[in-house]
Protein backbone atom coordinates (compact mmCIF):
# COMPACT_ATOMS: atom_id res chain seq x y z
CA UNK A 1 0.00 0.00 0.00
CA UNK A 2 1.21 3.59 -0.71
CA UNK A 3 0.34 6.72 1.15
CA UNK A 4 0.46 10.02 -0.69
CA UNK A 5 -0.12 12.65 1.95
CA UNK A 6 0.06 16.30 2.98
CA UNK A 7 -0.70 17.53 6.50
CA UNK A 8 -2.80 20.42 5.17
CA UNK A 9 -5.39 17.86 3.98
CA UNK A 10 -6.22 16.76 7.53
CA UNK A 11 -9.14 19.15 7.97
CA UNK A 12 -10.53 18.60 4.48
CA UNK A 13 -10.54 14.82 4.86
CA UNK A 14 -12.02 14.68 8.36
CA UNK A 15 -15.69 14.11 7.33
CA UNK A 16 -15.14 10.96 5.22
CA UNK A 17 -12.65 9.55 7.73
CA UNK A 18 -15.13 9.87 10.58
CA UNK A 19 -17.11 7.09 8.94
CA UNK A 20 -14.10 4.78 8.75
CA UNK A 21 -12.57 2.41 11.35
CA UNK A 22 -11.51 4.10 14.56
CA UNK A 23 -8.81 2.47 16.72
CA UNK A 24 -7.49 3.36 20.17
CA UNK A 25 -4.06 2.06 21.22
CA UNK A 26 -2.19 2.20 24.51
CA UNK A 27 0.38 0.12 26.36
CA UNK A 28 3.77 0.23 28.06
CA UNK A 29 7.32 0.75 26.84
CA UNK A 30 10.86 0.62 28.21
CA UNK A 31 14.14 1.87 26.70
CA UNK A 32 17.68 2.19 27.97
CA UNK A 33 20.76 4.04 26.78
CA UNK A 34 24.34 3.57 27.97
CA UNK A 35 25.93 6.97 27.39
CA UNK A 36 24.77 8.80 29.38
CA UNK A 37 23.02 6.16 31.47
CA UNK A 38 19.30 6.66 30.81
CA UNK A 39 16.37 4.41 31.71
CA UNK A 40 13.01 5.42 30.27
CA UNK A 41 9.50 4.08 30.86
CA UNK A 42 6.63 5.28 28.68
CA UNK A 43 2.89 4.90 28.25
CA UNK A 44 1.91 5.45 24.60
CA UNK A 45 -1.51 6.67 23.55
CA UNK A 46 -2.66 6.67 19.94
CA UNK A 47 -5.80 7.25 17.88
CA UNK A 48 -6.28 6.34 14.24
CA UNK A 49 -8.93 6.51 11.52
CA UNK A 50 -8.74 4.15 8.57
CA UNK A 51 -10.68 4.03 5.34
CA UNK A 52 -9.85 1.89 2.33
CA UNK A 53 -7.43 4.49 0.96
CA UNK A 54 -6.81 7.14 3.63
CA UNK A 55 -5.54 7.15 7.19
CA UNK A 56 -5.12 9.72 9.96
CA UNK A 57 -3.08 9.04 13.08
CA UNK A 58 -2.37 10.97 16.28
CA UNK A 59 -0.01 9.71 18.97
CA UNK A 60 1.89 10.79 22.04
CA UNK A 61 3.30 9.27 25.21
CA UNK A 62 3.83 9.90 28.86
CA UNK A 63 7.50 9.43 29.76
CA UNK A 64 9.56 8.92 32.88
CA UNK A 65 13.35 9.03 32.73
CA UNK A 66 15.99 8.10 35.26
CA UNK A 67 19.32 9.42 34.07
CA UNK A 68 22.87 9.94 35.32
CA UNK A 69 22.65 13.60 34.32
CA UNK A 70 21.41 16.67 36.15
CA UNK A 71 18.30 17.51 34.14
CA UNK A 72 17.99 20.98 35.66
CA UNK A 73 21.67 21.87 35.08
CA UNK A 74 22.37 19.53 32.23
CA UNK A 75 25.03 21.56 30.45
CA UNK A 76 23.67 20.44 27.09
CA UNK A 77 25.88 20.63 24.04
CA UNK A 78 23.14 19.73 21.55
CA UNK A 79 20.58 17.10 20.60
CA UNK A 80 21.03 13.87 18.69
CA UNK A 81 18.25 11.91 16.97
CA UNK A 82 17.97 8.18 17.48
CA UNK A 83 15.36 5.79 16.10
CA UNK A 84 13.12 4.00 18.60
CA UNK A 85 10.83 1.55 16.84
CA UNK A 86 9.06 3.56 14.14
CA UNK A 87 9.84 7.03 15.52
CA UNK A 88 12.77 9.42 15.62
CA UNK A 89 13.50 10.58 19.15
CA UNK A 90 15.60 13.56 20.18
CA UNK A 91 18.07 12.76 22.95
CA UNK A 92 19.80 15.71 24.65
CA UNK A 93 23.59 15.50 24.80
CA UNK A 94 24.27 16.17 28.48
CA UNK A 95 27.10 16.23 31.00
CA UNK A 96 27.05 13.39 33.55
CA UNK A 97 26.28 14.24 37.16
CA UNK A 98 29.50 14.44 39.20
CA UNK A 99 28.07 12.09 41.84
CA UNK A 100 26.84 9.55 39.27
CA UNK A 101 23.39 9.52 40.86
CA UNK A 102 20.24 8.89 38.84
CA UNK A 103 17.93 11.90 38.49
CA UNK A 104 14.23 11.39 37.68
CA UNK A 105 11.91 13.43 35.48
CA UNK A 106 8.51 12.66 33.98
CA UNK A 107 5.91 14.25 31.77
CA UNK A 108 4.27 14.16 28.35
CA UNK A 109 6.38 14.02 25.22
CA UNK A 110 5.70 15.51 21.79
CA UNK A 111 2.54 14.80 19.77
CA UNK A 112 2.80 13.24 16.29
CA UNK A 113 0.16 13.65 13.56
CA UNK A 114 0.24 11.67 10.31
CA UNK A 115 -1.85 11.56 7.16
CA UNK A 116 -1.55 8.68 4.69
CA UNK A 117 -2.74 7.64 1.24
CA UNK A 118 -2.62 4.01 0.10
CA UNK A 119 -2.68 2.49 -3.37
CA UNK A 120 -2.91 -1.16 -4.41
CA UNK A 121 -2.11 -2.58 -7.81
CA UNK A 122 -1.22 -5.86 -9.48
CA UNK A 123 -3.16 -9.11 -9.75
CA UNK A 124 -4.87 -10.85 -6.84
CA UNK A 125 -2.16 -13.52 -6.76
CA UNK A 126 0.60 -10.93 -7.31
CA UNK A 127 -0.35 -7.98 -5.05
CA UNK A 128 1.71 -4.81 -4.85
CA UNK A 129 1.14 -1.73 -2.75
CA UNK A 130 2.51 1.74 -2.27
CA UNK A 131 2.02 4.11 0.65
CA UNK A 132 2.76 7.82 0.93
CA UNK A 133 2.77 9.35 4.38
CA UNK A 134 3.26 12.88 5.70
CA UNK A 135 3.66 13.81 9.33
CA UNK A 136 4.20 16.66 11.73
CA UNK A 137 5.65 16.52 15.25
CA UNK A 138 4.24 19.20 17.54
CA UNK A 139 6.57 20.39 20.34
CA UNK A 140 4.27 19.69 23.27
CA UNK A 141 6.96 18.09 25.46
CA UNK A 142 9.09 19.90 28.03
CA UNK A 143 12.37 21.38 26.82
CA UNK A 144 13.61 21.68 30.39
CA UNK A 145 13.23 17.93 30.91
CA UNK A 146 14.79 17.06 27.57
CA UNK A 147 11.51 15.67 26.17
CA UNK A 148 11.38 18.11 23.23
CA UNK A 149 13.50 20.46 21.16
CA UNK A 150 10.72 23.05 21.31
CA UNK A 151 10.52 23.05 17.50
CA UNK A 152 8.11 21.58 14.95
CA UNK A 153 9.34 18.78 12.67
CA UNK A 154 7.87 17.71 9.31
CA UNK A 155 8.33 14.42 7.48
CA UNK A 156 7.42 12.71 4.21
CA UNK A 157 7.91 9.03 3.42
CA UNK A 158 7.00 6.42 0.81
CA UNK A 159 6.96 2.63 0.95
CA UNK A 160 6.64 -0.16 -1.59
CA UNK A 161 5.32 -3.59 -0.57
CA UNK A 162 4.80 -6.97 -2.18
CA UNK A 163 2.69 -9.87 -0.91
CA UNK A 164 3.74 -13.52 -1.20
CA UNK A 165 0.79 -15.46 0.15
CA UNK A 166 0.90 -15.02 3.96
CA UNK A 167 4.22 -13.14 3.70
CA UNK A 168 4.87 -9.47 2.98
CA UNK A 169 8.08 -7.69 2.07
CA UNK A 170 8.27 -3.91 2.16
CA UNK A 171 10.86 -1.17 1.84
CA UNK A 172 10.35 2.43 2.84
CA UNK A 173 12.35 5.63 2.78
CA UNK A 174 11.65 9.08 4.18
CA UNK A 175 13.00 12.56 4.81
CA UNK A 176 12.49 14.72 7.91
CA UNK A 177 12.73 18.51 8.09
CA UNK A 178 13.74 19.05 11.71
CA UNK A 179 13.17 22.25 13.61
CA UNK A 180 16.41 23.98 14.59
CA UNK A 181 16.76 24.64 18.34
CA UNK A 182 18.39 27.97 19.16
CA UNK A 183 22.14 27.70 19.46
CA UNK A 184 22.25 24.12 18.13
CA UNK A 185 23.77 22.79 14.92
CA UNK A 186 21.30 20.32 13.38
CA UNK A 187 20.47 19.03 9.93
CA UNK A 188 17.54 17.38 8.16
CA UNK A 189 17.76 13.60 7.98
CA UNK A 190 17.05 10.66 5.71
CA UNK A 191 15.80 7.33 7.05
CA UNK A 192 14.96 3.95 5.57
CA UNK A 193 13.85 0.50 6.67
CA UNK A 194 13.26 -3.00 5.31
CA UNK A 195 10.46 -5.19 6.72
CA UNK A 196 9.52 -8.86 6.33
CA UNK A 197 6.23 -9.99 7.87
CA UNK A 198 3.97 -13.03 8.13
CA UNK A 199 0.27 -13.34 9.01
CA UNK A 200 -1.77 -16.54 9.21
CA UNK A 201 -5.52 -16.84 8.44
CA UNK A 202 -6.39 -16.57 12.14
CA UNK A 203 -4.85 -13.08 12.32
CA UNK A 204 -1.64 -13.91 14.21
CA UNK A 205 1.32 -12.08 12.73
CA UNK A 206 5.03 -11.51 13.25
CA UNK A 207 7.76 -9.56 11.51
CA UNK A 208 11.35 -8.36 11.45
CA UNK A 209 12.51 -4.84 10.59
CA UNK A 210 15.93 -3.32 9.88
CA UNK A 211 16.03 0.47 10.21
CA UNK A 212 18.64 3.11 9.38
CA UNK A 213 18.60 6.86 9.98
CA UNK A 214 21.00 9.75 9.69
CA UNK A 215 21.75 11.57 12.92
CA UNK A 216 20.41 15.10 13.28
CA UNK A 217 23.64 16.36 14.84
CA UNK A 218 26.62 16.48 12.45
CA UNK A 219 29.53 14.42 13.68
CA UNK A 220 27.42 11.67 15.23
CA UNK A 221 27.17 8.30 13.43
CA UNK A 222 23.97 7.13 11.77
CA UNK A 223 21.52 5.04 13.78
CA UNK A 224 20.94 1.40 12.89
CA UNK A 225 18.59 -1.02 14.62
CA UNK A 226 16.78 -4.32 14.19
CA UNK A 227 13.28 -5.03 15.53
CA UNK A 228 11.17 -8.15 16.08
CA UNK A 229 7.41 -7.75 16.43
CA UNK A 230 4.34 -9.89 16.85
CA UNK A 231 0.61 -9.45 17.33
CA UNK A 232 -2.30 -11.62 18.39
CA UNK A 233 -6.02 -10.94 17.83
CA UNK A 234 -8.15 -10.77 20.97
CA UNK A 235 -11.73 -11.26 19.91
CA UNK A 236 -13.16 -9.41 16.93
CA UNK A 237 -12.06 -5.92 17.99
CA UNK A 238 -8.86 -6.31 20.06
CA UNK A 239 -5.21 -6.90 19.26
CA UNK A 240 -2.22 -7.46 21.54
CA UNK A 241 1.19 -6.49 20.15
CA UNK A 242 4.81 -6.70 21.28
CA UNK A 243 7.92 -5.11 19.78
CA UNK A 244 11.56 -5.74 20.68
CA UNK A 245 14.26 -3.45 19.32
CA UNK A 246 18.04 -3.65 19.56
CA UNK A 247 20.34 -0.83 18.55
CA UNK A 248 23.33 -1.68 16.39
CA UNK A 249 25.36 1.49 16.89
CA UNK A 250 26.59 3.48 19.89
CA UNK A 251 23.95 6.20 19.54
CA UNK A 252 20.99 3.79 19.54
CA UNK A 253 19.17 2.65 22.67
CA UNK A 254 20.76 -0.65 23.61
CA UNK A 255 17.30 -2.17 23.96
CA UNK A 256 13.68 -1.18 23.63
CA UNK A 257 10.57 -3.19 24.43
CA UNK A 258 6.92 -2.20 24.07
CA UNK A 259 3.63 -4.00 24.68
CA UNK A 260 0.44 -2.50 23.27
CA UNK A 261 -3.26 -3.23 23.17
CA UNK A 262 -5.41 -1.89 20.32
CA UNK A 263 -9.20 -1.69 20.34
CA UNK A 264 -11.09 -1.13 17.10
CA UNK A 265 -14.50 0.40 17.63
CA UNK A 266 -17.19 -1.56 15.73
Amino acid sequence: MIRLTMPCLLAALAPPLLAADFTLTSGWGYSDYDDPLVREWSVPLGFSYRSSDWSVDASGNWRQQRASVDQALAGRTGFKAVRVGQRLVWVPVQRPRPDGALGRVNGWGDVNLNLGRSFSFGEENDPWGMDWRAGVKLPTGSEEKGFSTGKTDWSLSASLSRGFGPYQLSWSSGYSWLGKPAGQTTRNVWNSDLYLGYENPQGFGMGMDYAWSQNATPGYPSSRSVSLSGYLPLGETGRLGINLMRGLSDDDPQQDISITYSYRFP
